[in-house]
């Protein structure tokens, strides 16, 4: 039995982590088949990955450093209760008789909440285990949270073509109430007493740290721009309802396909945890990520397509891993919330404004160029990367200097 799981207070963490990001992943596919299917607009589906992105962009940093302020706990749940709130909000936004800009106004809220949520939860697991079990206690999050992205568009999926949009938010509200209360039966300690210092030096810490930091900030922005040209997730409706015509029952399988890659990839690292080449197996896995994600743009039907997608989510999945296990691993408790909120804004902006990108791409390339083009310059990057960051090419284990070890690269 993995080490991590024998503590109680682990496994009611993991669980409060499956009811949340389900409601998380139901909401979105949600969202995203009632603005395509309303419109027609592949445009719309990247103004909704840019109203949630930029108020979370706007909120990351201080949301960081109130989670190394204050109670994570309290934070998240606060959080949660509130994007409950937006969630019955979302449900009358899906009105036919509701103004489209209202939906929009909604998911701006909805990404203000998010970072609000991800800051504090994102820097609790450092609180709840011993250090000797982070790395597989890291891992085993990171798996959840893709167990739930292989579930949860499938479950989004089967809901909206039986119950509708309006029912399926309603589903996804009630799963961030339920998540909220509990959380309530997590004790997480309070903080140490901050360093007096003024407000925009202490939110600017966790930035000034990933910058003095080359490891954590090629392995940050190496995820940004790799997600960025390469996310494909956007596009999806249009491969549904246009390119493979299998409705939106099939957008949930396709969603899924990365979470079923990604969960694959996570039970093979909970059993054999990455001990060598960590640097080496990152830049790999990155470029296996953007000819993947090449494939996708070519396949002529739904087999091929849900391959491309299980490799691309399996190669995503190690670099979440080594990303996520750098960010706990290197950083200081004084600071690890406003450094995971960094991390956020990284993973935001790949996502969210990848989404924005995707949409652009399409509209001028076609969505099936637009995925190829993407995934060559991912490998493109890659290989750049490689020379930008040697030291993080070289990493042979997480864990091989500690936190307040500060180095220099050709970066710095």
């Amino acid at each position: 039995m993995n080490a991590a799981l024998e503590l109680p207070v682990f496994r009611r963490y993991l669980l409060m982590r499956v009811v949340v990001v389900l409601a998380w992943q139901v909401q979105s596919v949600a969202v995203g088949w009632q603005v395509y299917d309303r419109s027609g607009e592949v445009m719309d589906l990247g103004w909704v990955g840019l109203a949630i992105f930029l108020p979370f962009l706007l909120t990351a940093p201080v949301a960081g450093d109130l989670a190394d302020r204050y109670n994570r706990g309290r934070i998240a749940i606060v959080g949660l209760s509130a994007l409950a709130i937006l969630g019955a909000l979302l449900v009358a936004a899906s009105s036919p008789d509701a103004p489209r800009y209202a939906l929009f106004l909604v998911l701006v809220g909805v990404g203000s909440m998010r970072s609000l949520l991800a800051a504090a939860s994102g820097a609790v697991l450092p609180l709840l285990v011993p250090r000797g079990v982070l790395v597989r206690a890291v891992t085993l999050n990171s798996g959840v949270f893709q167990l739930c992205t292989l579930l949860g568009p499938a479950m989004a999926g089967g809901l909206v073509a039986g119950l509708g949009v309006p029912a399926t938010h309603m589903i996804a509200t009630a799963g961030y109430a339920l998540g909220a209360l509990m959380y309530t039966t997590i004790p997480i300690p309070d903080p140490a007493e901050a360093a007096k210092e003024p407000m925009l030096r202490r939110v600017a810490g966790g930035l000034s740290h990933v910058r003095r930091t080359p490891v954590l900030l090629g392995a940050l922005s190496l995820d940004v721009v790799a997600v960025f040209f390469g996310g494909a997730v956007a596009l999806l409706p249009v491969f549904a309802r246009d390119l493979l015509v299998i409705g939106p029952w099939g957008l949930g399988l396709l969603r899924s396909a990365t979470g079923l890659g990604a969960v694959g990839a996570a039970a093979w690292m909970a059993w054999r945890p990455l001990s060598a080449k960590v640097g080496r197996t990152l830049f790999v896995s990155v470029t296996v990520f953007g000819l993947a994600t090449v494939l996708l743009g070519v396949a002529p039907d739904l087999p091929t397509a849900l391959v491309a997608l299980v490799v691309i989510g399996a190669s995503d999945m190690v670099s979440v891993v080594v990303r996520q296990n750098l960010i706990q691993l290197r950083t200081p408790e004084e600071v690890r919330g406003r450094v995971v909120a960094v991390n956020q804004v990284f993973v935001g902006a790949s996502n969210e404004l990848g989404e924005l990108e995707s949409g652009v791409a399409a509209t001028a390339l076609g969505p099936r160029a637009a995925v190829v083009v993407g995934g060559l310059i991912v490998v493109l990057v890659t290989t750049t990367w490689t020379r930008l960051f040697p030291s993080l090419r070289s990493l042979d284990r997480l864990d091989d200097e500690p936190a307040d070890v500060i180095t220099k690269d050709r970066t710095g």
